[in-house]
């Protein structure tokens, strides 16, 4: 080594996710506000958000999400298909929905590879929403966000083969990564507070009138919504919200 290797700051790990319950079944908000199970919708592990850590996940702490919950989750679905599963015929809205994005890419013709779309992906994350944030330049990211989808939407698929095809996964993959980093800019922008991993330089105090809450980004109007913090336990009282310091 001649030179001095850059060593910077990058995400560890996501503390939100697919809103979940203990069993693992996604919910969504119905129009009063209350929790919904999302009926035949699962998610565990880390891309869950089953509610258990606040706004800074404690180091070992994952092994709820992988190790209790995860287990949890198989044992629900397997008792639910024991007990038997009413089961709808899609639509064929409902598949022509599911399938345009695979379509469109295996019809593609051009764009840009995938891995150039993916760098500046990781670029526009790392300058824009790092571990400090500040609302004008998140909001600038977004801007920035926002033309890339395009780009993303027509990204290049040279083979379009059906054996093994890593590059189709690397482009679906793609798709994924935007989604994630979209929700993750727009929600961070939306929170005027710091909590947690959460630091703004432009709001540094914590907001629990306003911010005791989950963020809900919904994609479609690129809307964040609130969803409430259940700090009901069986056995003893409720944690308070408290700095985390060392």
């Amino acid at each position: 080594v001649v030179e001095p290797i850059p060593v910077v700051p990058t995400c560890h790990y996501m503390m939100g996710g697919i809103p979940t319950n203990v069993n693992g079944q996604a919910i969504t908000i119905d129009s009063e506000g209350n929790d919904q199970v999302i009926a035949g919708f699962y998610a565990c592990g880390e891309a869950a958000c089953v509610s258990v850590h606040g706004a800074n996940r404690l180091g070992g702490n994952s092994l709820l999400d992988l190790v209790v919950f995860g287990r949890a989750s198989g044992m629900f679905i397997e008792k639910t298909l024991r007990e038997g599963v009413d089961l709808r015929d899609p639509r064929e809205s409902d598949i022509a929905a599911a399938m345009h994005g695979l379509n469109r890419l295996n019809s593609s013709t051009g764009g840009e590879q995938a891995s150039v779309l993916r760098a500046e992906l990781q670029t526009i994350m790392q300058n824009y929403f790092g571990v400090f944030r500040r609302g004008d330049y998140m909001k600038d990211g977004i801007t920035k966000l926002n033309a890339l989808k395009h780009r993303i939407d027509n990204v290049a698929l040279d083979d379009k083969t059906n054996a093994f095809n890593t590059a189709r996964i690397e482009v679906l993959e793609l798709h994924n990564l935007y989604a994630v980093a979209e929700a993750t800019a727009v929600s961070a922008e939306a929170r005027t507070e710091s909590r947690g991993a959460h630091a703004r330089e432009d709001f540094q105090e914590r907001d629990d009138v306003n911010w005791l809450c989950h963020s809900v980004f919904y994609p479609d109007d690129k809307r964040v919504g609130k969803r409430d913090v259940n700090f009901t336990l069986k056995t003893r009282e409720p944690f308070a919200p408290a700095i985390r310091t060392y």
